[in-house]
């Protein structure tokens, strides 16, 4: 395998003092949070424009928008070294975990699930965000809060808290500690033919515990829950304190 073909850890800084994206800043970074999403992922494409293909539901690399301002970090394939939007710094995910270790994490999250149709056996389901579906429970059940930001947090938290739990085992590790630091819910950055208006974006950190490194590390490559192409996915970890 040569370092092409292997995974890399990639730190992307926008060149903002650059004479040529300079003028491009409040085009390259817009406020809007789904307008964001569509423009990164075409600008983080400039990157592999010749390396890979595109395939339809499928994300050949993972990447996340940093809170620093043009800042991107990537999991992927080596990109082009060279850019003209980017300074890029790579090196190779040489990484190996170990059972019981503990890491702290940092995950931004589209988190979704299969909701059967009703008719039967047979009958097609659909596929909801399990955040708004918690809060449309709660409307449902004439709770008037569902507006409320505290609201939203706290559904979000229960939802994602499970939703993590459920898949944790078969991706090799245990949640210690999880916490939902943010939620948005945004409209898709590209239409749906299902006609979904909105979808939940959860901000997570947390500490984990390793218990099949394997299993951990081919999901941490693999990303976690949907929105891969727009930046969900990435889960971020370093070791834990104490």
């Amino acid at each position: 395998m040569t370092a092409a073909d292997m995974t890399h850890l990639i730190r992307l800084s926008l060149k903002r003092d650059d004479a040529a994206v300079a003028p491009l800043l409040r085009d390259l970074m817009p406020a809007p949070a789904e307008d964001a999403m569509a423009l990164h992922h075409r600008l983080l494409w400039t990157l592999y424009a010749d390396k890979l293909e595109r395939r339809a539901n499928e994300a050949p690399f993972l990447w996340r928008r940093m809170d620093e301002p043009g800042r991107f970090m990537v999991l992927g394939p080596q990109p082009a070294l060279q850019s003209p939007y980017f300074k890029v710094e790579a090196k190779p995910f040489d990484v190996h975990f170990f059972e019981g270790q503990r890491l702290a994490f940092e995950l931004r999250l589209n988190a979704t699930a299969d909701i059967k149709a009703k008719g039967g056996t047979g009958a097609r389901g659909r596929r909801t965000d399990i955040v708004l579906a918690a809060l449309h429970r709660l409307q449902q059940a004439g709770d008037g809060r569902t507006r409320s930001g505290a609201l939203r947090l706290e559904a979000a938290q229960a939802a994602v808290e499970h939703w993590m739990n459920n898949r944790a085992a078969a991706a090799g590790f245990l949640v210690e500690r999880l916490l939902v630091s943010g939620y948005r819910a945004v409209p898709p950055p590209m239409p749906r033919k299902s006609g979904r208006t909105l979808v939940g974006i959860s901000d997570v950190e947390g500490v984990l515990r390793v218990v099949d490194p394997a299993a951990f590390r081919t999901r941490l490559l693999g990303g976690f829950g949907r929105m891969k192409a727009y930046g969900c996915g990435l889960m971020l970890v370093r070791p834990a304190p104490g």
